[in-house]
């Protein structure tokens, strides 16, 4: 049978969940900026980022994002408010596995801001 070319190996990620790294719930972060981290999933090719001001991540209200690294730059954050945020990993061949927990951070008035040097301490 000639015409059946192997098939590549591929993680299934099914059953694995991403792991937030960074910012977590009750993170303060700088007012203008984040860069939101999650732990790398082995066989993931790429990960579904949601960001919104609300928990419940309504599709009007919710910002996403593609990317093939395991951190996300994210700018303009307004000043004094929460914001949720939540990834699904994926391969080529897998879409299926489950989102994240929701983590939140707040971030910081002009004059309390913690930077990410401080929060790692």
């Amino acid at each position: 049978r000639e015409f059946l070319a192997p098939q590549p190996s591929f993680a299934v990620l099914d059953t694995l969940t991403t792991e937030i790294l960074f910012p977590q719930k009750g993170d303060t972060i700088a007012p203008t900026n984040v860069t939101l981290e999650w732990q790398a999933m082995p066989g993931a090719t790429h990960y579904y980022v949601e960001m919104s001001r609300f928990a419940s991540f309504p599709g009007n209200s919710t910002d996403t994002y593609l990317v093939d690294t395991n951190n996300l730059y994210i700018g303009d954050l307004v000043n004094n408010r929460t914001y949720y945020w939540r990834i699904k990993a994926y391969s080529d061949y897998s879409f299926c596995s489950p989102i994240s927990p929701v983590a939140s951070f707040r971030t910081a008035t002009p004059d309390n801001t913690t930077s990410t040097d401080a929060v790692y301490a």
